[in-house]
C-alpha cells in the first residue's frame, strides 16, 4: 500500500500574531514529548470530485491558528533553562498525499484493525522509542490530507503532547470543523498562569511520579525488544453493562470505566505471566478541568492532566474479589481533586530538574500498565462541511506495550480498546476465557 506526497505547505496563521513567549507550566513538562496521532476517514459515498477539498482545508487552517497561535511557534529553551512556545508565526506543515491502491471498503474488510492502516497516512516523523523524546526544533501540529483510490480521503493530524492533552487536541479539531464551515469557535484559554505553583509545600504524597535520568545521549540506542502488536478490541453495551455488575458487586459505586480498567488490568497481567508475589501498577490519566477550583475553563489548551497510580500484587489483582479491584479503582480517582493537583504543580516546582519527573509505571515490555479513556472524546464530529468521519483510528502502533486506550464508536455501540502488548502476551489474552466472554475482536 503505497502513499504518495504531492505537495506540502507551510500554513501560518491568516492574521500574523504578536504574543510574548508562553511558557510552559509543571504539567506540561512532565508530559513524554512525543506526538498524539489521530485519523479520519471521510467516505467519498457520492463520488463528489471536491470531497474535502484540500485548499478550502488548508485556508480554514490558518484560520483557526490564528486563535491557536501556540501551534504555529516552536518549543525553546529560555536562559532561565525553562521551556516555552516560541509563538512565532513559523508555521505547520500541510501535506497533500494519495494512495492510489487503498479504499475505504478494502480497510472495512479488515475490520480497520490498526495492522491495516497504511504507517504513512500521517506525517513521518522523528522515530520515539522508548526513552528518545523529540527535538525543541519539530512542528507543534502537522496535518496530512490523502486520498484515496475512490475518492474518499484521510485526515491524519499528529500534535505534540507536550503543549497539549488529549482534550485540547480534540476541542482544537472541532473548532476548525467550526471554523470551515463559517460557525463561531469556542475560543481557547492560553493562559497557563492558571497552573502555576504556589510557592508552598505540597500537601499530598505524590507516587504517580519518580526521578529518573536519562541516559547519555551516546548510550540510548534501544536494547533489541520483543515483537509488538497493537489489536482493536470491542465490546458492545451488553457486554459491557454484564461487565459493570461483575465489578460492582452489591455496591453501585463504580462506572463502565472502573470495570473496564479493573478487567483489562487483571486480564493484561495474567496473560503477561508475571509472579503472583510481585507488585504491579496501573495508571490511568484524569482531567483536571472539571476538578480544579474555583472555576476552570473547559476550553483551556494546555495539559490538564494527573495521572493516578494504583499499586497491587498481583495475586490480590488475579485472585482477589472483582468488586473490591473497582472500588479501589474508584477511591484512588476520586482522590484526584483540586488539593492533590495544585499539590502536584507545587512537587514538580520543587524539583530541581524537572526533565527527571517520569510517570511511576513500567509499563514498556514491563510488568505495568497504562489505560488511557478517550471513549467520551469527540472522534466522530469532526465536520468540515462534508459530513462527519465514518472512522476514526489512531496510529498503527508496532513498537508499543503496555497501553491500553479506549475509544468510542460512531453510533455509541460499546468501547473499543485500542491495545498494544507483546505478540506473546496478546496472544495470551485474546486465548483468555474471562476476555473472550466480553471482548471480541473488533
Amino acid at each position: 500500500m503505497t502513499v504518495n506526497i504531492k505537495e506540502t505547505y507551510n500554513v501560518r496563521p491568516t492574521q500574523p500574531t504578536q504574543h510574548s513567549p508562553i511558557i510552559l507550566s509543571n504539567h506540561d513538562l512532565v508530559l513524554p514529548m512525543v506526538y498524539m496521532f489521530a485519523h479520519h476517514f471521510y467516505k467519498n459515498v457520492d463520488n463528489k470530485n471536491d470531497f474535502m477539498d484540500p485548499s478550502k482545508l488548508r485556508d480554514s487552517l490558518g484560520d483557526i491558528l490564528s486563535d491557536y497561535y501556540p501551534l504555529a511557534g516552536r518549543l525553546k529553551k529560555e536562559i532561565d533553562g525553562k521551556l516555552s512556545i516560541a509563538c512565532c508565526d513559523q508555521g505547520i506543515p500541510f501535506i497533500i498525499a494519495e494512495s492510489p491502491d487503498i479504499t475505504i471498503q478494502q480497510l472495512e474488510e479488515k475490520n480497520w484493525q490498526p495492522s491495516s492502516i497504511p504507517d504513512h497516512l500521517v506525517p513521518d516523523l522523528p522515530v520515539t522509542h522508548g526513552l528518545i523524546s523529540l527535538p525543541l526544533d519539530v512542528p507543534l501540529l502537522m496535518v496530512q490530507h490523502t486520498t484515496l483510490a475512490d475518492g474518499s480521503v484521510v485526515l491524519g493530524t499528529v500534535m505534540h503532547h507536550t503543549i497539549a492533552d488529549g482534550i485540547s487536541l480534540f476541542c482544537f479539531l472541532d473548532n476548525w470543523g467550526r471554523k470551515a464551515r463559517q460557525e463561531p469557535i469556542i475560543p481557547p484559554v492560553h493562559d497557563r498562569s492558571l497552573l502555576k505553583a504556589s510557592g508552598n509545600p505540597p500537601t499530598h504524597e505524590h507516587p504517580e511520579f519518580k526521578l529518573f535520568k536519562l541516559p547519555t545521549e551516546a548510550s540510548q540506542a534501544m536494547p533489541p525488544m520483543p515483537p509488538m502488536i497493537t489489536k482493536l478490541f470491542h465490546i458492545n453495551r451488553d457486554n459491557l453493562k454484564k461487565l459493570c455488575n461483575v465489578y460492582s458487586g452489591e455496591h453501585n459505586l463504580v462506572s463502565a470505566n472502573d470495570a473496564l480498567v479493573a478487567h483489562l488490568w487483571r486480564l493484561v497481567t495474567r496473560a503477561r505471566g508475571i509472579p503472583l508475589d510481585a507488585e504491579v501498577i496501573c495508571a490511568f490519566p484524569c482531567d483536571g478541568r472539571k476538578r480544579l477550583k474555583p472555576f476552570f475553563p473547559p476550553n483551556y489548551f494546555g495539559n490538564c492532566i494527573l495521572n493516578t497510580v494504583l499499586k497491587m500484587l498481583v495475586s490480590e489483582l488475579i485472585n482477589g474479589s472483582q468488586p473490591n479491584l473497582a472500588l479501589q479503582i474508584r477511591k484512588a480517582i476520586d482522590k484526584v481533586n483540586d488539593s492533590k493537583i495544585r499539590s502536584s504543580i507545587d512537587w514538580i516546582e520543587q524539583q530541581p530538574n524537572k526533565s527527571e519527573i517520569k510517570l511511576n509505571c513500567n509499563y514498556y515490555c514491563g510488568k505495568d500498565l497504562v489505560l488511557t479513556n478517550w471513549s467520551k472524546f469527540s472522534l466522530y464530529d469532526l465536520d468540515f462541511g462534508y459530513g462527519t468521519p465514518l472512522r476514526f483510528s489512531l496510529r498503527r502502533g508496532r513498537n508499543l506495550d503496555g497501553i491500553v486506550i479506549l475509544l468510542g464508536t460512531k453510533y455509541d455501540d460499546g468501547i473499543q480498546a485500542y491495545t498494544s502488548l507483546i505478540i506473546e502476551h496478546m496472544q495470551k489474552l485474546e486465548q483468555d476465557p474471562e476476555f473472550k466472554e466480553f471482548f471480541q475482536i473488533s
